[in-house]
């Protein structure tokens, strides 16, 4: 693994680490408009980038934001169309 790929591991890992522990974040990151560039970001071409968007979704999906239906229906449309169509609406 390249010297990048070891720092986007440790960098994925310490986020995913940071909102494990301090879950009350969770809630903040949709107002800061992150989520669609995580989204985005699982269209590269570069297999690990795709991998580090979905493992920061994931614990995303551990905020108490996610009880909105409509924003969870969103994130699950967009899953869905990535996995499908390789496009994020």
């Amino acid at each position: 693994m390249p010297p990048q790929g070891e720092m986007l591991e440790t960098i994925t890992t310490a986020i995913v680490a940071f909102f494990g522990a301090q879950q009350m974040y969770l809630d903040q990151v949709p107002q800061l408009g992150h989520i669609p560039k995580l989204f985005r970001a699982m269209k590269h071409r570069n297999d690990a980038i795709p991998a580090t968007a979905i493992q920061i979704v994931h614990q995303l999906s551990e905020s108490e934001v996610r009880q909105d239906r409509h924003h969870l229906q969103d994130i699950t449309t967009c899953t869905v169309n990535l996995a499908v169509k390789n496009t994020c609406i």
